[in-house]
């Protein structure tokens, strides 16, 4: 068996190995069990100040880097596969 011991992990992880439930972990965050649900699943990202909290309150565990990172790493994927001009899109309703 491995140990976590010092190693960092995501947010999912680190709720399963501490047998916390999302929905719990998400009032201590002041947050929806929802949002933080999809946080832990990486179907959104969290904002600068919510990682670097969460960060704090997983003693370090998971870090904000990482989980900034991840999301980082999605949006140039995207860039990438799609080109610039599926992020930059112009906007339709501003008249020329």
């Amino acid at each position: 068996m491995t140990s976590n011991k010092g190693e960092n992990m995501d947010l999912r992880t680190y709720l399963f190995v501490n047998k916390i439930k999302t929905k719990d972990f998400a009032k201590e965050m002041g947050k929806s069990s929802n949002f933080m649900y999809r946080i832990s699943n990486k179907q959104v990202r969290p904002s600068v100040a919510l990682a670097k909290a969460i960060e704090i309150k997983t003693g370090g565990k998971v870090k904000a880097k990482d989980m900034l990172r991840e999301a980082f790493e999605e949006y140039l994927n995207k860039v990438f596969k799609n080109g610039l001009e599926e992020i930059h899109k112009p906007d339709k309703k501003r008249k020329k």
